[in-house]
């Protein structure tokens, strides 16, 4: 089986599509979604492989949000999750706040990246679960996270690392399979995806590399610069910043830091992370 998008990419062809599906089901097609048909892919796509892959996957697989991305040329909004927001009233709750993100995103960061021993260690120890559990209430207070705590409180509470059949081979087993398998349904965690370039290294891609740079940071190794792991820790990196600075007395550079992470999120990581997530599950 071909793999489902390149480095390359197919070339676009110009012009507009409307949705091939309307609503997301488990099995096949929406209801009441036209047919997936040669002429709309070939509009979509310029290689005839191409074209016959999604003649065939694209209704198997229409329940991902990144597979009803590279099947259409129209935005979808992110899940909407309910949430508490507490909005900050002093200095000390932005500091507070700001402590939060850099926590966080610092800990999606890793948790998006390739397993790690010292990783397993951390989220298999009670006390990080708790310290974590406070700070990710402080950003999304809703009824999935709190779901999510729980069942990390109680693998946690058996007071053992992973081992065995949840030990880090077979993490790395997984994460490989789920993220770089070429067979569907892997889950890819690049923002060009998700936002209907129908390939990595789109202009997401060049987007957030320009930010880095205008940052003064770089992208380590191989990796894109719009994999997930690296756009979360890019906001824990301003927030860390952010910190010190309002930590020092520096109100002004503090402001503008936030305005950076808040510009980056609503720009960026919000538009689809969500839909990264929900693929996930």
């Amino acid at each position: 089986m071909d793999h489902p998008f390149s480095p390359d990419g197919p070339s676009l062809v110009c012009g507009s599509c409307e949705p091939e599906f309307d609503s997301p089901t488990g099995d096949g097609p929406a209801a009441g979604a036209p047919s997936l048909t040669f002429g709309k892919l070939a509009r979509l796509f310029v290689d005839r492989r191409d074209v016959k892959f999604w003649h065939t996957e694209g209704p198997r697989h229409n329940h991902l949000y990144w597979v009803r991305a590279m099947l259409s040329e129209q935005a979808e909004p992110p899940p909407l999750v309910p949430r508490l927001v507490t909005q900050p009233k002093s200095e000390a709750d932005r500091l507070r706040f700001a402590q939060a993100r850099r926590e966080v995103y610092g800990f999606l960061a890793r948790a998006f990246e390739y397993p790690t021993d010292a990783f397993l260690a951390d989220i298999s120890n009670p006390r990080s679960v708790e310290r974590l559990a406070l700070e990710f209430r402080s950003l999304a207070d809703n009824d999935d996270v709190n779901e999510g705590l729980a069942l990390w409180r109680a693998m946690a509470g058996r007071g053992t690392t992973l081992v065995g059949e949840f030990g880090l081979s077979p993490l790395r087993r997984a994460y490989t399979r789920l993220i770089y398998d070429s067979e569907l349904p892997c889950i890819p965690p690049y923002e060009s995806i998700y936002c209907n370039e129908r390939h990595v290294m789109g202009k997401p891609a060049a987007a957030v590399a320009a930010v880095y740079r205008g940052a003064g940071l770089g992208v380590d190794g191989h990796e894109m610069p719009d994999h997930i792991a690296l756009e979360c820790e890019f906001v824990a990196h301003l927030a860390d910043r952010e910190i010190a600075a309002r930590q020092s007395g520096r109100r002004e550079e503090a402001r503008q830091l936030w305005a950076a992470e808040r510009q980056f999120l609503t720009t960026h990581l919000l538009t689809w992370g969500g839909k990264f997530c929900a693929d996930l599950s």
